[in-house]
This record gives C-alpha cells, sequence and structure tokens, in this order.
C-alpha cells in the first residue's frame, strides 16, 4: 500500500515450510515484487545479509521481518521527500516510530526540518543510544552505498540489526520522524523471546564488537562508559521483552532463575520492578 512509485519489494523466503510461495504468486505479478527463495535455511541474519547484498538493487533499504507490518503508506514517499529536500550527502538514515518531544530535549543541537521530524548528527545519537531506547528496524530507511561497506547484517546474534544500525550511525547524519509508520507484532515465535543466558552473551559480544568499531570517533573513556551503560540496557531490554511476552510468565521466581548469575541482572531487575 506504498504510494512511493520508483519500489522495489523483495521476498525473501528462507527455505520456509508455511506455504509462503504459494501466498506469494498472486502479488508477483505486480512488476516491482519479486520472489527469492533460499535453497536450504541459512537462518535469520544470512537471510538479511543475502537479501542485503544479492536482492536489493535499490538507494535506500527498509528490512521488514515477517511479523512487521507497515501502517503508514506515505512513509516511504515522505522520508525520500525530507531526504531529497535536504540534499545533504551526510545523510545515512530516517528513523521513524520515535518520541520527538524526547529526542528534542535530548539533543538541543538538533536542527528542525519539519513539523515533526529533525536532522541530527549521528555520533551523538550512539552515545545516548541507551537513553534514546529502542528503534524500530520496520521504521528505519538506510542508505544502502553506506551500509555495504560496514559488512550489514554479519554478527549472528538477536538485535543483528542494532549491530549494524548502530555503526551506520556513526557515519553521517540521522533524520528522526515523530511519525508512527509501522508495528511490531507481539507473539510466541518473536525471535526476541528467546530469553537466555547464551543469548545474553552474544549481545555483549555484539557491544564489545561495535565498540571496537566506534574506537577511531571517540576517547577510551568515552567508549568505556558506552559499554556499561550499554550493558545495563541490554539487559533491561531482555527483561522487558520477556515480562511482556504473551506466553511468558512474569513471576519474579522465574525471572530471577534466568539471571542469578550476574549481579547486574539483579540490580535491573529491582529497577523494573520499582518502575512497575
Amino acid at each position: 500500500m506504498q504510494d512511493y512509485l520508483n519500489l522495489e519489494i523483495n521476498i525473501a523466503d528462507d527455505h520456509s515450510s508455511d506455504d509462503t510461495f504459494s501466498l506469494v504468486q498472486p502479488y508477483v505479478k505486480v512488476t516491482r515484487l519479486k520472489y527469492f527463495t533460499n535453497g536450504t535455511n541459512i537462518g535469520r541474519v544470512a537471510n538479511y545479509h543475502k537479501a542485503l547484498y544479492s536482492y536489493s538493487s535499490g538507494d535506500w533499504v527498509v528490512n521488514l521481518d515477517g511479523d512487521d507490518q507497515l501502517t503508514d503508506p506515505r512513509f516511504i514517499s515522505y522520508a525520500m521527500e525530507l531526504i531529497t529536500r535536504q540534499a545533504n550527502d551526510e545523510i545515512v538514515m530516517f528513523q521513524a516510530n520515535h518520541n520527538l518531544e524526547k529526542i528534542r530535549k535530548l539533543f538541543p543541537q538538533h536542527q528542525s526540518i519539519s513539523d515533526d521530524a529533525v536532522l541530527i548528527d549521528g555520533r551523538d545519537y550512539f552515545l545516548q543510544y541507551y537513553t534514546v531506547r529502542r528503534f524500530r528496524h520496520c521504521a528505519t530507511l538506510f542508505k544502502r552505498s553506506a551500509a555495504l561497506p560496514l559488512n550489514f547484517y554479519s554478527f549472528d546474534c538477536l538485535f543483528t540489526d542494532f549491530n549494524s544500525m548502530s555503526k551506520l550511525f556513526l557515519k553521517g547524519k540521522i533524520i528522526i520522524c515523530g511519525k508512527t509508520v509501522a508495528s511490531w507484532h507481539l507473539h510466541e515465535g518473536n525471535q526476541s523471546s528467546g530469553l537466555n543466558e547464551q543469548n545474553i552473551q552474544k549481545e555483549f559480544a555484539s557491544i564489545q564488537d561495535i565498540a571496537a568499531f566506534a574506537k577511531p570517533f571517540f576517547t577510551a573513556t568515552v567508549i568505556n562508559q558506552w559499554k556499561k551503560k550499554m550493558q545495563r540496557y541490554m539487559v533491561e531490554t531482555y527483561i522487558e521483552l520477556l515480562i511482556n511476552m504473551p506466553q511468558q510468565t512474569s513471576s519474579l521466581k522465574y525471572i530471577i532463575k534466568q539471571f542469578h548469575w550476574d549481579m547486574i541482572y539483579f540490580k535491573q531487575l529491582i529497577k523494573y520492578f520499582i518502575r512497575k
């Protein structure tokens, strides 16, 4: 339903067993939609990577999972309108679904470019990300030529989108928009419901990987502070995801059982329940 005309739509089927091929066929007749399937299942992260590097040819990209939905038919056209109007080669990303009032307070040096969008420096956004909180992958449009050299979607972790996007933050300017353009459906099959010690450790490894990438941009002290704050943010994110998942119990006993081995988790649990 997007009204942007110069649009390429790629279906990247990771050798699924849910009859995606038959469901997609009526829409393949639409010239801008293409269907691709993998001969074997290569996994979510590798499929992201393949979709970007092998299937996509557009200048700008938005990646949707099977549980994502675009809700605003003008999302892409509005994003491209603002990007084009700025005529700024440094812009590498457009993100909607944000609390713009909060963004304006966090980044007083922002440049207002419309009633519901501001332009900010990606490095400032990077350092404040733990305060900004989660962005929506499905509400993010990013510049393909800037993403490709960064080996996008290659770090195998739950939040591989953050691993890639955070590196792109450092490469230019970002348009932050207050419009709600997309939604993420919470259900029992969400990858994000896979809360366990192994996934937490992968996220910590991802933070280390991002910090190593960011070294040329900041001092060692700034990077170390960022890492500590991001670790706490990741723990809190996991706890909130677990509690909010429809199929999960919010039992304190259950949650503490997952995190008994490290005091950082217990502290975040206490903070979370005090807020609740």
